[in-house]
């Protein structure tokens, strides 16, 4: 009897949990830096950023062996009509989906971010220009910014590899899920635990705890409004 109390009192718990999650909304994490493109085709492609207030360890930070400094981590744009500008420090709010278009995270995106991140991406070489911009052109196909890969082949095999992973077909093991990627939307400004200014570019991070967890646990004290997480200005000239 008690076994079986216990059982569903774990039900419970899993279905509250992941119901946080889906509720939880954009939550607060801190500051970042853009530093640089390191490769990409000048306007996406792996983004070098600074932890400089960040409340969690990006996954890839400090990773030498891709010339990153000790509180550096890379990302990839999400929007493709966002902008940012190279030296700009931003307040980051996790979250599942993009500001401007509101196209929510895909399970294809994050499995292809995971594994750049993880370093196992078949076909991928750090630091190049035609990985960076094949992986972009991807990520970008699969938020729903751009209705062509251009003939792309690399990107339209990560694109099918992806599709498989999700949907369990041809060995793929990934499934229906975000895993630990999150999309993080970038605002010039923020005030009272608001956004405020300019929505600049969404990009792509990996948060290092089960997600259930972490946002269960964010997002009782970092729920923002919808309408004021809506609020922009003008963007600045200065920008990529």
């Amino acid at each position: 009897m008690k076994l079986r109390s216990l059982c569903i009192a774990a039900m419970a718990l899993t279905a509250l949990t992941a119901a946080t999650q889906v509720q939880a909304g954009p939550v607060y994490a801190g500051k970042m830096r853009f530093d640089s493109i390191l490769a990409g085709n000048g306007t996406g492609g792996e983004f070098a950023w600074t932890n400089v207030s960040l409340n969690f360890t990006p996954g890839g930070q400090g990773d030498a062996s891709r010339g990153l400094g000790a509180s550096q981590f890379i990302s990839f744009c999400v929007e493709k009509n966002e902008h940012v500008a190279y030296g700009q420090t931003a307040h980051a709010f996790l979250n599942t989906e993009s500001v401007n278009t509101g196209v929510p995270l895909k399970a294809q995106t994050a499995f292809l971010f995971t594994q750049f991140v993880q370093g196992s991406l078949s076909g991928y070489t750090y630091n190049t220009n035609a990985s960076a911009t094949s992986l972009q052109l991807a990520i970008w196909y699969l938020q729903e910014q751009i209705a062509s890969l251009g003939g792309d082949v690399q990107a339209q095999a990560w694109v099918d590899l992806a599709d498989d992973e999700v949907n369990l077909v041809d060995g793929g093991t990934w499934g229906d899920t975000i895993g630990k990627v999150r999309i993080v939307n970038l605002w010039s400004g923020m005030s009272g635990g608001n956004p405020t200014g300019t929505a600049l570019q969404d990009q792509l991070v990996m948060i290092p705890l089960p997600a259930p967890i972490w946002l269960g646990g964010l997002g009782l004290i970092g729920v923002i409004g919808g309408s004021a997480y809506r609020r922009r200005a003008a963007r600045p000239a200065d920008v990529i």
